[in-house]
């Protein structure tokens, strides 16, 4: 049974690892994995529409920076790479507005879990896809995972 350290507003994807048997936790030194859920809060005030962003994951990196956690998972949207691409460019950061900025600094930012020595994934998840994704992140909770690991799971691009 995984014992989860969440950061993020709840719902669907936290609810159906709660029922399917994680346990969420209050503390780091409780944690098996530090799980971000990134969202879109859609204030019009650019600095507090990053809270559901950049300010998520800089407290789960405070927090996991001096613990003995191993993994780490941060799930977020496709807006990183939903915007417009620069011409003859077909892959890369393209952002789609404040958001946009906010999760792909929130994957830029995860590498330092992966350099802190923690087996990091990042799930950039289509709306469609969520069920998919609840597979895929309880695969990696209770798989093995390498230290130092980075990877981007790209689902219903």
């Amino acid at each position: 049974m995984t014992r989860l350290l969440y950061y993020g507003r709840g719902g669907r994807i936290l609810d159906t690892l709660l029922e399917e048997g994680c346990t969420q936790v209050d503390a780091v030194e409780n944690a098996d994995a530090v799980v971000v859920e990134t969202y879109d809060n859609q204030s019009p005030d650019p600095i507090k529409r990053l809270s559901g962003t950049i300010t998520l994951l800089r407290e789960a990196l405070d927090k996991i920076e001096n613990s003995s956690t191993s993994q780490m998972i941060v799930i977020t949207d496709h807006s990183s790479t939903n915007g417009n691409k620069r011409e003859g460019i077909p892959t890369g950061a393209a952002i789609d507005g404040i958001h946009g900025f906010g999760t792909l600094t929130a994957e830029v930012l995860s590498r330092r879990a992966s350099n802190l020595g923690i087996s990091t994934k990042v799930f950039r998840i289509g709306s469609d896809r969520t069920n998919e994704a609840v597979s895929e992140i309880k695969s990696c909770l209770n798989g093995p995972y390498e230290s130092h690991e980075y990877r981007v799971v790209t689902l219903g691009a």
